[in-house]
Formats: structure tokens, C-alpha cells, sequence
């Protein structure tokens, strides 16, 4: 992985064919349990960085892949023992990975959140996913009290997207009105995630008005029924009333146009006119539509057809 002897600074040079690239791929698929003694006993006697840090990510993906108690302790402990932040950083995106069970001493971690760099702070923050004890979920939660960082809140909520209860849900409502975007985008998104369908009331409020329309619709299409088709018919005529100047992806790499015509798709036949829509989208709106939208129109069309020959 250290190897830099095929590398070379020229026009049109290929890094995923250097001996360093692809040593990083095998690494990355490695699941034998023996080289975790092995790479806890190397890394307690190493004193160059650069390779303490190759072998954290090995140490990391292995411990991944094999759900590794031991190895997911070593590199939370490791935390302490280093002082370059890039390692720290490394090592914390390493950790973020790896199931952190009941049991697990988070406190590294959490002490990291504490760091004045942003670098080590955000990983740590991150670092945090995949982890049972209740202690990651409140340290979160804490971050959206008192935080008046833009950037930590987003990471917050990202992570408590994944590990938080309903207990985190009121700090994440307050955060829907915050002035900056990706603040209450995620908020909104970790709220999906958590509330389910219990709140299906908020997604239909925040689709039908705000600016988190984007974000909202994919807590209607999951969780809404019929009585949401005017509303998510409503959102993509929206979209395309006008030139939409950046692709925006929901998940599945889906625009929010594609998303809403599956959810319509759904109801075809008996209480929405499906191919009606789409023709209209097809002949009146397709200088509005991105190419992976015009796809999904054509191909619906195509089916449609091929089930009325």
C-alpha cells in the first residue's frame, strides 16, 4: 500500500492501476481472523505513522468484515495514542464502519467530538454510527442543544439518522427552521428515518409548504397512501414548471420527478391516470425534464404498451 513506484504525475494517468491502488482493494476484502492478533501486535511496536495508518485501514476492514469485537476495541483505544490528526481522522472513518455493540467503550470517541478540529471533530461525530450504547445517542442530542455550528449539526443528524430514537425527535424538529439548508434538510431527513410513518402529518406539512420540499417528499412516497396523489402530483408539476439548474438525487440515486412518478405509478388504473400524466410530461414538459427522467417516462411508456398489445 505504500508503494509509490509506478505513480506518476501525467495527463490521463490511471491511480486504479498502481500497486498501491489495488493493495488498498485487497485490504479492503480481507476477512481472516488471525491477522488481528497479528496487526494489534505490529501496531503496539510500530513508530512510522504512515504504516501505523495502512494498517489501521486493514485492521478496520477486517475487523468489518468479520464483526470483530477485539479489533473494534483496539482501533477505538487507539484514539488516545495518536497525535496527527489525519491518522485520527483515518482511523475515526475506520471506526464509523464497524458495529460498536453493547459493551463498547465509546468514551475515545466521544472525547474526540470535544476536539477544536473540525477534521477529527466531524469524523467522530460520524464515528459514532453503529452503536448501541444509549451514551451516543444523548451525546448527539447534546450536540443539537448547544452547537451553533452549522457543519456539526448536519453530521448529528446524519448520524442520529441511523442510530437515533424518538427520544432525539423534538431537538430535531427545532432544527427545521434553522437558516442554513443542509442543517434542516438533515434534520428533516434523520426524522424519516426514526419517525417512520407516525409522523407522516410533518412530511405532508413540509411538502405542501418550506423549503424542505425536496426532503419531504420521500417521507410521503414511504409512508403516505392515495389521499397524498394530489399532493405529490402537485410537487412534480413544480418541478417542471421551470428549468431546474442542479440534479438533485434522492436515495437510489432518483431525482424527486422519478421518485413521485413511482409513488403514482402505485395507484395506476383506478384512482390515477398514469399514462395520461407522463404523455403530458413527455409533450409539454420535456425541455424541463433531466435525461434520467425522460429514461424512466420512455421505459414506463414501453411497458404500458407492450401490456396493451
Amino acid at each position: 500500500m505504500n508503494d509509490t513506484s509506478d505513480q506518476i504525475t501525467e495527463p490521463g494517468y490511471d491511480s486504479s492501476k498502481t500497486i498501491s491502488w489495488k493493495a488498498l482493494r485487497e485490504a479492503e476484502k480481507l476477512e481472516n481472523h488471525d491477522y488481528v492478533a497479528a496487526l494489534i501486535e505490529y501496531l503496539d511496536r510500530e513508530q512510522n505513522k504512515k504504516n501505523r495508518d495502512r494498517a489501521y485501514f486493514i485492521l478496520g476492514h477486517i475487523t468489518k468484515n468479520i464483526d470483530n469485537i477485539d479489533g473494534a476495541q483496539y482501533l477505538i483505544n487507539s484514539i488516545n495514542k495518536e497525535k496527527d490528526k489525519y491518522v485520527i481522522s483515518a482511523l475515526l472513518d475506520r471506526i464509523s464502519d464497524i458495529n460498536k455493540p453493547k459493551g463498547t467503550n465509546i468514551d475515545p470517541i466521544i472525547a474526540s467530538i470535544k476536539s477544536d478540529k473540525w477534521l477529527i471533530r466531524h469524523r467522530a461525530i460520524a464515528a459514532l454510527k453503529r452503536t448501541e450504547d444509549k451514551k451516543a445517542e444523548n451525546t448527539l442530542i447534546g450536540i443539537l442543544k448547544t452547537s451553533s455550528n452549522h457543519q456539526d449539526l448536519s453530521y448529528a443528524n446524519s448520524t442520529l439518522s441511523e442510530i437515533g430514537t424518538k427520544d432525539s425527535i423534538p431537538d430535531l424538529q427545532g432544527l427545521l427552521t434553522h437558516k442554513k439548508q443542509d442543517v434542516a434538510f438533515s434534520a428533516l431527513n434523520a426524522i424519516i428515518k426514526i419517525g417512520g410513518k407516525d409522523y407522516i402529518d410533518l412530511y405532508r406539512d413540509c411538502l405542501s409548504n418550506g423549503k424542505l420540499k425536496s426532503s419531504a417528499i420521500s417521507g410521503v412516497v414511504e409512508y403516505g397512501d392515495e389521499s397524498d396523489i394530489p399532493l405529490i402530483e402537485k410537487r412534480i408539476k413544480e418541478l417542471v414548471s421551470k428549468k431546474r439548474k442542479t440534479l438533485m438525487l434522492l436515495e437510489m440515486n432518483k431525482t424527486e420527478v422519478i421518485v413521485g412518478l413511482e409513488f403514482l405509478k402505485k395507484f395506476d388504473s383506478y384512482k390515477f391516470d398514469l399514462p395520461y400524466f407522463i404523455d403530458w410530461l413527455l409533450n409539454k414538459k420535456s425541455d424541463k425534464l433531466w435525461d434520467a427522467e425522460i429514461e424512466w417516462i420512455e421505459n414506463e411508456k414501453i411497458h404500458t404498451d407492450n401490456n396493451n398489445v
